[in-house]
């Protein structure tokens, strides 16, 4: 399958274009348009050796195809968290906390603290979308609150038991 971010990973943009855009978003959005123009390109060169039958038949067959099955859509599933915090960003990408709140003082991660230098940060998740470590931090995260889930429930219906009649007699 093709994971459309890992793609974008290998499409690198001039530095200037590059500090142009403030988000991530349209980062992202100005490295898809880079490669439509050089894949445009590309699909010129490749359609010179070829008859005008042969090209019909190749975009009849791609017409053809549903484009969903080629493209991983696990972020479509899981929602992405508002904020992430410094031990979240440590996760994905593997650096220590010192390391991440160094880059988030620095500038190199968006985020931002609530009331003042010595707070906590809440991060910025769409920066870390394309991570390839993304996928994996999200799945972890479900399955530790999946986890505190069974563990409120199994609470839950240790309170609606009864207590024991020695707990019963000892409160008469």
């Amino acid at each position: 399958m093709i994971n459309m971010p890992d793609v974008l990973s290998y499409v690198t943009l001039p530095d200037a274009t590059e500090r142009a855009f403030a988000s991530k978003d349209a980062r992202k959005l100005a490295k898809i348009r880079l490669l439509q123009r050089a894949l445009d390109l590309e699909a010129k060169i490749a359609t010179r050796g070829l008859s005008d039958t042969d090209i019909k038949d190749i975009e009849d067959a791609i017409q053809a195809l549903d484009v969903e099955p080629f493209i991983e859509r696990e972020e479509a599933e899981q929602p992405i968290p508002e904020f992430l915090t410094v031990r979240d960003v440590s996760l994905i990408t593997g650096l220590a906390p010192q390391v991440v709140r160094r880059h988030l003082q620095n500038g190199k991660y968006e985020g931002f603290q609530n009331a003042g230098e010595n707070t906590t940060w809440n991060v910025y998740p769409t920066q870390f979308l394309t991570h390839p470590n993304w996928q994996k931090f999200l799945k972890e995260k479900d399955k530790g609150f999946e986890h505190s889930k069974q563990v409120a429930n199994l609470a839950l219906e240790l309170l609606e038991l009864e207590p024991p009649a020695e707990a019963n007699d000892a409160v008469k």
